[in-house]
């Protein structure tokens, strides 16, 4: 029908033969289960120490930023190819906004976590 894939890391391989956006949509699910574990374990490992974090707190920081992310390097990235811009560019422009707001997003949430939790230790 004349469509094209805005992605230029599968571009090449599902406008060649269109049945494999399927199984690499499948493997980006798996990819992103298994960073999202990396992450987890590697955030876990880092911030056991306070008293405040714990795991379900990291896998809800974590699991936002990668929908941050998605949204910025997928979604957004389609959304702009079916305006108009069809750079290369806009890949790596949108992977590193995505990148910022996420981190930025996680330091966040994480020192509003902090102060909920030191406050009451504070005033005694």
């Amino acid at each position: 029908m004349g469509g094209k894939e805005g992605n230029p890391i599968i571009a090449p391989y599902v406008q060649k033969n269109p049945i494999l956006f399927f199984p690499i949509m499948v493997f980006g699910c798996i990819l992103v289960y298994f960073i999202c574990l990396i992450l987890k374990t590697i955030f876990w490992i880092f911030l056991r120490r306070f008293k405040f974090i714990t795991k379900v707190l990291i896998e809800k920081i974590v699991l936002a930023a990668i929908t941050i992310f998605y949204f910025f390097l997928v979604i957004l990235n389609n959304s702009l190819f079916l305006l108009g811009f069809r750079k290369p560019e806009m890949l790596k422009v949108n992977l590193i906004i995505g990148l910022m707001i996420a981190v930025i997003y996680g330091i966040l949430i994480l020192y509003i976590s902090s102060n909920k939790k030191i406050k009451p230790y504070l005033k005694k």
